[in-house]
């Protein structure tokens, strides 16, 4: 089989520049209560692309924890290397591969860690057989 010659109609997810909220925010959130709605799998998870120090690009999933007035919020352990690529550079990509509703959206932009508290209190959050795999480490939100 050609790869090529794999191909189908994407009818799902149309898009009419007439249907879209005025803010992307907004647009946002109502895709993401669509894709809960549609009962996906895993309708937070997203690709998380980073410049590593060595000027390479990585690529990982991770679970988008929140949406606020400063953009996405995910968490990621201080000593990971994540972490360490996004201290090194702040730019970073999303990508919300929602395959079953024939739509993905990419969000681009500057990250920024979270604040103290705000780490500390997703950290309490998390069940104990979690939280206690992953030690007493800081989280960060980008």
């Amino acid at each position: 089989m050609r790869f090529s010659d794999h191909r189908r109609q994407y009818t799902l997810g149309g898009l009419r520049r007439a249907d879209l909220a005025e803010e992307p925010v907004a647009q946002f959130v109502a895709w993401q209560e669509q894709a809960i709605a549609a009962g996906l799998a895993d309708p937070t998870a997203c690709v998380l692309a980073t410049q590593q120090p060595d000027q390479r690009l990585r690529q990982r999933m991770v679970l988008m924890k929140g949406v606020d007035a400063h953009g996405l919020v995910f968490y990621t352990n201080y000593q990971s290397g994540k972490a360490a690529a996004l201290d090194e550079c702040d730019q970073a990509s999303m990508l919300f591969p929602w395959n079953e509703l024939d739509r993905q959206v990419s969000i681009s932009g500057t990250v920024e860690r979270a604040s103290e508290e705000e780490s500390d209190a997703y950290f309490a959050s998390r069940p104990v057989t979690v939280s206690s795999g992953l030690g007493r480490r800081h989280r960060v939100r980008r």
